[in-house]
């Protein structure tokens, strides 16, 4: 991946269920839920790769991954830290968009090839038929609103 942008939320999700990861691909420690936040970036020897000040709720901020493995630290205005999440960023499981991890979502990514992947799940729009049309056209395939709650980088619904 050439770089990833991830929507900063403030809510908690741990679970597996809240990623396509599975649970051996990612850890997520403390909490969250605080606005105003100082988000760190680091590669997997925990040397840092970006630093992003007063971040929001909803705001998005972006990085990009030096390997297979990216640690997140979310720091509360007075340096405490709140929560760790260590994310797996190699090809072998990829991220989706709708992935949450803790208290941020993977919002969309550009892969090494610069093709932007966002919010691609399609959706078949229907498309006017003729009453009497014995056979319709197909109806054609038009971006959407995203219809689950991960694609993959193909854009496929998972």
């Amino acid at each position: 991946l050439k770089s990833i942008n991830i929507r900063y939320n403030a809510s908690d999700c741990s679970d597996i269920s809240c990623n396509s990861q599975g649970g051996d691909k990612f850890t997520v420690s403390g909490t969250s839920g605080v606005d105003n936040v100082r988000i760190d970036v680091l590669d997997k020897n925990m040397d840092l790769l970006v630093t992003h000040a007063s971040v929001s709720f909803g705001d998005v901020f972006q990085f990009s991954p030096t390997g297979s493995e990216t640690n997140i630290k979310i720091y509360d205005s007075n340096g405490n830290l709140l929560q760790q999440i260590n994310l797996h960023t190699s090809c072998s499981v990829p991220l989706s968009i709708g992935d949450q991890f803790g208290s941020i979502i993977v919002e969309d990514v550009e892969t090494q090839s610069g093709i932007i992947v966002s919010s691609l799940c399609y959706s078949v729009a229907p498309s006017p038929s003729p009453v009497l049309s014995p056979s319709p056209p197909p109806s054609p395939v038009t971006p959407g609103t995203p219809t689950c709650d991960a694609c993959n980088l193909n854009g496929e619904k998972q």
